[in-house]
């Protein structure tokens, strides 16, 4: 009975034991009892852990606020960086799409006169001119240039029952010549060996919508008024490497045709009559003067 109350005592004094509160004569007291006594040693050892534990908990605490800190940190900056990002491409989608719309708006209103049955254009060169001609299946050319001489050279040229009728004056002599219009020989720079029109029409050479909104998002596109038209100047500079093949092509915004090519120190413009072409234009001249 006295063990049992001894055991009481001790157990009742463990705790303040165990945070080092009992005096020197109860600690004696506590230690010897504890040697002689296994179920009170096992007390003291379940509680001494208990205590530690429960010591130890703000110091967890601390670290895993710390750590949960520390998380929210690094959180909030992939965030704000994804949110840049994220900025960055709504912007760069935003920009190409205002520019893809723009191109295939100007391409509409470039259609609606593709077929026009009755126009002229003039394309400007460096070293001369093209006059190109067409009413209903009547189609025509006149042009000039200079050759390596500098002398000028002029060209008339027609199309008549699936043949080209060409006549050719140099300084030295005048020259006819027909031929078929797909013959092998036929002139490379001749304006019948492509469609003017369309070449006219052609801001881009692309017909797939998805290639053209990738090309929007590499190149540059900006208003811009020339010899009295407002234009959009689409800018190939940023995609091409060698200086030669920088263009800048100047579109009509109201027709969606071209009125200028330029890569900087070489330029071609375009002119535009529709309606105003008069038959006399096909009068072919009197041949009698050409030498066959």
């Amino acid at each position: 009975m006295k063990e049992k109350r001894n055991c009481k005592i001790v157990q009742d004094l463990l705790p303040t034991y165990i945070e080092n509160l009992t005096s020197t004569e109860t600690n004696k007291y506590v230690e010897e009892h504890l040697k002689q006594c296994e179920e009170c040693t096992k007390i003291f050892n379940n509680m001494k852990k208990e205590i530690e534990l429960e010591r130890d908990l703000p110091k967890r605490n601390k670290k895993e606020v710390k750590y949960i800190k520390k998380f929210n940190r690094k959180l909030n900056l992939l965030r704000n960086i994804l949110l840049v990002i994220l900025l960055i491409v709504l912007i760069w989608v935003g920009c190409t799409f205002r520019k893809f719309l723009i191109i295939k708006n100007l391409q509409e209103k470039a259609k609606q006169i593709e077929n026009a049955g009755n126009y002229k254009i003039t394309i400007h060169y460096s070293d001369g001119y093209t006059e190109y001609y067409k009413k209903d299946n009547k189609i025509a050319s006149f042009s000039y240039y200079y050759n390596d001489e500098n002398e000028r050279i002029e060209t008339l040229e027609y199309i008549r029952d699936g043949k080209v009728y060409s006549y050719m004056t140099t300084p030295e002599e005048k020259i006819a010549t027909s031929y078929s219009k797909d013959y092998k020989l036929y002139e490379e720079n001749s304006p019948f060996n492509s469609n003017i029109m369309e070449e006219a029409l052609s801001m881009v050479d692309i017909k797939n919508d998805f290639e053209l909104f990738m090309l929007c998002s590499k190149i540059k596109l900006e208003k811009d008024n020339y010899n009295g038209y407002d234009c959009y100047v689409l800018d190939n500079s940023s995609i091409v490497i060698d200086y030669e093949h920088r263009y800048q092509t100047y579109i009509d915004a109201e027709t969606g045709l071209k009125r200028k090519v330029s890569n900087g120190h070489k330029y071609v413009t375009y002119e535009y009559d529709f309606n105003g072409v008069d038959d006399m234009i096909f009068e072919e001249p009197d041949i009698t003067e050409y030498r066959h």
